[in-house]
């Protein structure tokens, strides 16, 4: 693996999965970059080997500077509370769909080709069968 190839950015780091991934990917001998805008996550979560930055995936002048080099992107950043993206839909249409564009376009500009973005099983119509499989049809029923 050449050293580009070893250079992964994983935005929501300072979150329960996020700062396990990280740590993960520092054990593993990665040069990782963690974001987190710190609004669920917290810093002292984030492994002291990744280069922590502060912030939104909605910022494009902080991606272009963070995606420098960076082979992958691991996808996290999400507000995630089922019962909050009843009450303000349009802020988790924002933060989850909107700066997630942001973020892609933003990997299209610096050449970063590979992401892996983690989503949730509220995507699908869990309603038909357990365990639910990637291939089932998708029916969200609420914003989040």
């Amino acid at each position: 693996m050449c050293e580009h190839e070893k250079q992964v950015l994983v935005t929501g780091a300072g979150g329960f999965i996020g700062s396990h991934l990280v740590r993960l990917l520092c054990d593993r001998g990665y040069r990782v970059f963690a974001l987190d805008d710190l609004s669920t996550g917290y810093p002292e979560r984030i492994d002291d080997r990744a280069a922590f930055a502060e912030g939104s995936c909605g910022d494009r002048n902080l991606l272009a500077k963070l995606l420098q080099g960076v082979h992958t992107v691991f996808h996290l950043a999400a507000s995630s509370t089922v019962t909050n993206s009843l009450v303000n839909p349009k802020s988790y249409f924002d933060n989850n769909f909107m700066q997630s564009i942001t973020l892609l376009e933003a990997m299209r500009v610096a050449g970063t080709k590979n992401i892996v973005y983690a989503s949730t099983a509220a995507s699908y119509d869990g309603t038909k069968r357990k365990p639910i499989s990637e291939s089932d049809s998708l029916g969200p029923i609420n914003p989040y």
